[in-house]
């Protein structure tokens, strides 16, 4: 009698005789793709509890420095990749920024009427706006920084640069999904978004903290701090020097 599985892998070709393929591990009952296929592999990737995306989640919060030393140790099926995490972070930032309508230059300006400051056709507005359009090119920046930041100050740690980009990763990628909660908040407040600047560098700290534990812990949160604030001001520097400069000699209207 002929098994159902008994066939070929349609992946990599090899005979397969049960649910999985033992060499690639692709199911061999697949069926066509439709949306509502695409939509429940979404769902299951993201909210199935024992998926990669939750636990990372879950983890850079509680101990970014365990987690990192594990996927640079080798166990990386465990936890969702570093790239694709920062990845996913922008898609759900930008989604829901879209979905409660955000406008970042909006907020800007009722934030400095509150407090008397910039005018709303001000270069500092404008450079705010171009990076928060243009948020997917500029966060790419912050991992290598991070990463070349935790160099300086924590060099002991035999981790190469790359390594220490595994960092930078899940960092920026968690650094945006706090964004969202605060961009959430500014439907009932403008000025909310101003309160994600300290929790962003808190974690920022934090992540370097749980990460470069050199035994003293005093002398490791001061290092952290130091390394964390630099990172926040070469970043945000950086991307508006960029914005700045793009907006002013390329002559693009905001």
């Amino acid at each position: 009698m002929k098994n159902e599985f008994d066939e070929n892998c349609s992946n990599c070709g090899n005979g397969i005789e049960n649910v999985f393929c033992s060499n690639c591990g692709q199911r061999s009952n697949l069926v066509r793709i439709t949306f509502k296929e695409i939509g429940v592999d979404f769902l299951s990737t993201v909210f199935n509890l024992d998926a990669p995306f939750p636990k990372t989640y879950v983890r850079l919060f509680r101990n970014p420095g365990k987690l990192v030393r594990e996927v640079i140790g080798g166990r990386r099926k465990v936890y969702y990749a570093p790239i694709k995490y920062l990845i996913l972070s922008l898609f759900v930032s930008l989604l829901i920024s879209s979905v409660i309508g955000y406008d970042p230059m909006e907020n800007q300006q009722s934030t400095n009427e509150d407090y008397g400051l910039n005018k709303p056709d001000s270069t500092e507005v404008k450079i705010g706006h171009f990076i928060h359009q243009n948020i997917n090119y500029f966060i790419l920046l912050l991992p290598f920084i991070i990463a070349i930041i935790s160099k300086m100050f924590f060099w002991k740690p035999t981790y190469n640069l790359a390594e220490r980009t595994v960092l930078g990763f899940y960092v920026s990628g968690q650094y945006l999904m706090i964004s969202v909660v605060f961009v959430m908040l500014t439907s009932l407040s403008p000025n909310a978004i101003l309160i994600s600047y300290p929790f962003l560098t808190l974690y920022v700290i934090y992540s370097f903290a749980s990460l470069f534990n050199e035994g003293n812990k005093i002398w490791t949160i001061v290092k952290a701090t130091f390394a964390a604030s630099i990172t926040i001001i070469i970043y945000f520097g950086s991307a508006s020097s960029i914005a700045y400069f793009i907006i002013k000699y390329f002559d693009i209207t905001i």
